[in-house]
């Protein structure tokens, strides 16, 4: 997923990306491969640059009502009052959902036999989401001072309903059927705030400040029922997790446009935190880790134009240091990564050619919440753990992008020490179980392609494209040698009918092949979605009829 900058500042709640007026956008630009001066772990980032507000005040509300089996909705007021020097804002948005899916699954688990299960799944998720923005800027022609809070309150509560049939190849019939009721009741809680600060040294220089304090809450609550062959049992357990991070980044800018423009700073961050799972009936043993992690990174980056051609490049020094503690065991593990990190672009662009090529080393660090020794029970044929001796991945990442009249290509290859990937193993105590986990691979090389075409033939807009995608690594698990095989081929036809200036109809369709993505294995699929668009009130109001995969053809294995 991309990541976004609004004015120089990280964005950390997508709901600012979504309640920005489309009116206050001064400018838009989508960096494939970003400099280091942004934090984006490799990822494409988005840059946006909004308008000088005029004096006023401006208020924007936007109510949205989804029917899909049940009626949801959500409500987003903005508020932002501007004088000549001072900006003060205000958001607020309540979102309520909910969704229902159903799903089939064999799964073959191969250990002192073969263990088959099948299993049929209902899922019922109601989510209540209010979230919340609020800050102050000040503004004169050669300094500006602003801060700013995000925050957001979400509760979720989901009830699934499995029903596993469990059979093996020396016995006929079943040999265990399992009903198993589950509730998930989550309350979690974000807060950030940020404090940003830029002065204008002379025509040329800007000093940039951004600090930033972010507190992340999470409990839940897992009440589950089994019946096993006519004999019952129950489990609860709590999950409960809670992060701090302080992070500040100075940079020093220099902008001209005979010489181009060069950025030299710092960044540094602090994560503390601790992750727990507890048991009701002492079934399982209860877990708790505790995360502190810094890291301190020194950046540089130089941006030229010259006619039609563009250059990039940049260098960043990484020092992160993590140390995790079993707080039950007392056990304790500590890493220290140094890493630099260049990158390096080159583009091309004309009225009908536009090529760009880049180089890139892009680090991406375990999620935290995998970070920790904490057992996870799912139901019973499946468990989930973390892994406490994760390590960060590196990538070099080459990538060749062509724009030509209706016509893009995207040819990139990239090379992953220490991939992260979804594991599973045989559970010790149930040999018919599995134990989900993320664990590292040595070394793994990764080919893409992409080709799309794009031409408008008066009211119908025709787009096909074509993704490749081809793995190569090997890795023992199971006693065996694991490697990728058949690349991944997908098509999509995507149409787009301009029935009236208010009306549009999209009729979308999607086959995948038979090929392996990592771990993975897709298996042949078609999947057709069609959606149905219509404006009033000079497009104030817009009415939107879809369906997605109208014929279930969507399939994975893994």
């Amino acid at each position: 997923n991309p990541v976004y900058y609004i004015n120089d500042r990280k964005v950390m709640n997508f709901y600012e990306v979504e309640m920005l007026p489309i009116i206050d956008i001064q400018s838009m630009r989508l960096l494939l491969s970003p400099g280091v001066e942004y934090d984006s772990d490799g990822a494409p980032v988005i840059v946006i640059k909004t308008k000088r507000k005029v004096d006023g005040i401006t208020i924007q509300a936007s109510p949205t009502l989804y029917y899909g089996r049940k009626w949801f909705h959500n409500e987003n007021l903005n508020v932002d009052l501007h004088t000549k020097n001072i900006d003060i804002f205000g958001m607020y948005r309540y979102n309520d959902s909910y969704s229902h899916s159903e799903s089939e699954s064999l799964t073959e688990v191969k250990s002192d036999t073969l263990w088959r299960q099948a299993q049929t799944s209902i899922d019922d998720v109601r989510s209540r989401a209010h979230t919340f923005q609020m800050g102050v800027n000040y503004n004169r022609s050669k300094y500006s001072l602003g801060i700013k809070y995000d925050g957001t309150y979400n509760n979720i509560n989901q009830i699934k309903d499995e029903q596993t049939d469990l059979q093996n190849t020396y016995q006929e019939g079943t040999l265990m059927f399992v009903k198993t009721d589950k509730f998930i009741g989550a309350n979690s809680a974000n807060h950030h705030a940020n404090i940003y600060f830029w002065l204008a040294l002379s025509k040329y220089w800007k000093l940039k400040m951004n600090g930033d304090y972010i507190h992340k809450q999470y409990l839940g609550n897992n009440a589950i029922k089994n019946d096993i062959s006519k004999a019952r049992d129950s489990l609860a357990y709590d999950i409960k997790s809670v992060w701090n991070v302080f992070a500040f980044q100075l940079s020093l800018n220099y902008n001209n446009k005979k010489y181009g423009n060069f950025a030299i700073g710092a960044n540094s961050s602090t994560v503390n935190g601790f992750s727990e799972t507890e048991y009701s009936n002492g079934i399982y043993q209860n877990g708790k880790t505790k995360l502190d992690e810094k890291r301190y990174s020194l950046f540089m980056s130089y941006y030229y134009n010259w006619k039609q051609w563009t250059m990039r490049t940049g260098l960043r020094y990484d020092w992160h240091s993590t140390e995790s503690k079993n707080v039950y065991t007392g056990s304790s593990l500590e890493e220290h990564y140094p890493d630099w990190q260049p990158s390096i672009a080159l583009s091309y662009n004309s009225a009908s050619l536009n090529q760009f090529v880049s180089y890139s080393m892009s680090v991406t660090r375990p999620q935290y919440s995998d970070l920790n020794a904490n057992l996870y029970y799912v139901n019973p044929f499946v468990y989930a753990k973390g892994n406490i001796d994760l390590k960060p991945a590196k990538e070099h990442a080459l990538s060749y992008v062509l724009y030509w009249k209706y016509l893009y290509a995207n040819i990139g290859y990239a090379y992953i020490k220490n991939m992260l990937i979804l594991q599973s193993d045989v559970a010790s105590e149930k040999s018919y179980a599995t134990v989900n986990y993320t664990e590292n691979i040595g070394q793994t090389h990764v080919l893409t392609a992409t080709l799309n075409f794009k031409y408008p033939i008066k009211f119908w807009e025709p787009s096909v494209n074509l993704f490749v995608h081809k793995t190569f690594y090997e890795y023992s698990h199971f006693g065996g040698l694991m490697r990728s095989k058949t690349p991944v081929f997908i098509l999509n036809w995507n149409n787009i009918f301009k029935l009236s200036p208010t009306f549009r109809l999209s009729l979308d369709f999607q086959q995948g092949f038979r090929g392996d993505m990592y771990n993975m294995t897709s298996y042949p699929q078609s999947v057709i979605n069609v959606q149905l668009q219509k404006t009033f009130l000079k497009d104030q109001l817009q009415l939107v009829l879809g369906g997605t995969d109208l014929f279930r053809g969507d399939k994975l294995q893994g």
